[in-house]
């Protein structure tokens, strides 16, 4: 209990917060939760019955009718950002304020956004039976547009709060509020250390650093300046590092059917990784923290986003968090990308803008279907692992689930899964289940490995 009620403590961003030293320890612990221990919101669902089930039905219907406007005028903006910006912005009109506000700010965090949006994942994070999964996906199936709006208002707001608390960030930096010293000050508080003596540079200390930059700073500072420092404050910087610890796993677990997914913690540190969908780009860091500097390329299609990394990456250098020569980001559709492994010729006739050489290429669970499939059978097919964030149960609604639909032609084979512990029972076949995931993380992430080197581990070549 006393694990757990530390690891909520940090995640709430509450003021000057300790990190607790478990933060590096890979857990196979199962804590429980409730509705009321995530959110101030009071779900008060049974796990299974009709009564229930049509209540988490009710419950989501109710949230999408209350922000569907919001959501539509979130995706006229997506629409013109990927437009590259042109014609005239779109507004919508905001009831609650009685305004026209820019529609880029329609999903922004806000009291009646985080309400709705905590409300939503705290409906989607309990440990329900598979019947009342089951029954809840396809009500939910079989109404398309619904389905759609909420899997808009996942990917929407999640961007939405990326940008809020990077904005908040880059803010009080501006203004000269958020300082080395204070950063400093913030991370020996976090580790226990109340002299002049330096921070020791190990991960503990890296990430302590980069949780006071992104969580504790903006926080304190918010606080006593609230007028100046609008925006929110990054709510779930434990959950990324957890997720992230625990996906590690895939390639360092022991009980792989791959035996080359059992690397050491220094076979890893050599590897480069690659990731798609880097819009806020906290991942990539806390991974170059945790494998002690791995190479990290970073890909998107949003020139803001790749802006946005840029700037938070130079301050996390100047901090001594990374190495900024370690990483690189490069703005493109992963459509438009061959991805190879070191050393690996390049194939007569390639047409793509850009070649980027990987070990480990992370995909991440906003990218859809269609286009996973075009990296495991076309764009990355010679690449040796593959590690997909995907969902299972009710996380279904939030994010479209990937599934290999051509087992015989795809070149990556399934070797294996971390999974919050929701959704432990739903992980098949059991024997891939590496890791348990911290419960309040949606994501499940898997492990594919290319059949080539499948193949040549398991004859001993």
């Amino acid at each position: 209990k006393q694990w757990y009620q530390r690891r909520v403590a940090i995640t709430a961003g509450e003021g000057c917060v300790r990190m607790p030293s478990v933060v590096l320890q890979p857990s196979n612990v199962n804590p429980q939760i409730s509705g009321d221990v995530i959110s101030s919101v009071n779900i008060n669902v049974s796990v299974d019955g009709v009564a229930s089930t049509f209540r988490v039905i009710d419950e989501i219907k109710d949230i999408i009718n209350i922000l569907g406007g919001r959501i539509d005028a979130q995706k006229r903006f997506k629409t013109w950002e990927d437009n590259d910006y042109v014609g005239k912005e779109p507004y919508f009109y905001d009831h609650l304020q009685n305004t026209k506000l820019p529609s880029r700010d329609a999903l922004s965090p806000c009291p009646l956004v985080n309400r709705n949006l905590s409300k939503l994942v705290s409906l989607v994070i309990q440990n329900y039976t598979p019947h009342l999964v089951a029954q809840v996906l396809t009500h939910f199936t079989n109404l398309p547009k619904i389905l759609s709006q909420i899997q808009s208002l996942s990917l929407l707001s999640e961007e939405a709060m990326e940008k809020s608390a990077l904005s908040t960030v880059f803010t009080a930096t501006k203004l000269d509020l958020l300082t080395p010293t204070l950063i400093t000050s913030l991370a020996k508080i976090n580790t226990h250390i109340f002299s002049d003596l330096s921070l020791p540079p190990d991960q503990t200390t890296r990430l302590s650093l980069l949780h006071s930059l992104i969580v504790d700073g903006p926080g304190t500072l918010q606080q006593q300046h609230p007028s100046l420092i609008p925006g929110m404050v990054f709510k779930y910087f434990m959950n990324y590092v957890h997720l992230v610890q625990t996906e590690l796993l895939l390639l360092t677990g022991a009980g792989s059917p791959a035996p080359t997914a059992q690397l050491t913690p220094s076979e890893v540190s050599d590897l480069r990784f690659v990731f798609v969908g880097a819009g806020f780009p906290l991942t990539g860091i806390i991974l170059h923290i945790l494998t002690n500097g791995a190479r990290i390329q970073l890909v998107d299609c949003s020139s803001e986003a790749i802006a946005n990394g840029e700037r938070l990456l130079a301050m996390t250098s100047s901090l001594g968090i990374t190495d900024h020569s370690a990483f690189t980001f490069v703005r493109s559709r992963c459509e438009d990308i061959l991805f190879l492994p070191p050393g690996a010729a390049l194939p007569k006739g390639h047409v793509t803008s850009h070649v980027i050489r990987c070990d480990v290429l992370d995909l991440a669970s906003a990218i859809s279907q269609e286009t996973t499939e075009v990296m495991l059978n076309r764009n990355a097919a010679l690449v040796t692992v593959v590690r997909k964030r995907n969902v299972r149960g009710l996380s279904e609604l939030l994010y479209e689930k990937f599934e290999v639909r051509d087992k015989e032609a795809c070149p990556f084979v399934l070797t294996g899964e971390v999974s919050p512990p929701q959704n432990v029972a739903m992980v098949t076949p059991p024997s891939i289940l590496l890791g348990v995931a911290h419960p309040m993380n949606i994501n499940s992430c898997q492990l594919y490995l290319n059949k080539a080197i499948f193949r040549n581990a398991n004859s001993g070549t």
